[in-house]
């Protein structure tokens, strides 16, 4: 993603090595979130690296999940 970034918005500083990052999921990889089943599904939209989270019965597309935990 942010290798994308770096050549789109022409950012050469742009670290790339993933070290700002705790984690890295792959489309497709399953993960739990306390008692709940997740998954990460690659979903190009607004940007090539766009994901959607499905959680439970739910989907957080894109930037929701961001923009939801940003009001708080």
């Amino acid at each position: 993603m942010q290798k994308l970034w770096q050549d789109i918005y022409c950012m050469p500083d742009l670290p790339v090595d993933s070290i700002q990052w705790d984690r890295l999921f792959a489309d497709g990889e399953r993960f739990r979130i306390g008692t709940l089943d997740a998954q990460v599904m690659l979903s190009p939209g607004h940007t090539l690296a766009s994901i959607t989270y499905v959680v439970s019965d739910a989907a957080f597309v894109h930037e929701t999940l961001m923009k939801a935990i940003s009001i708080r």
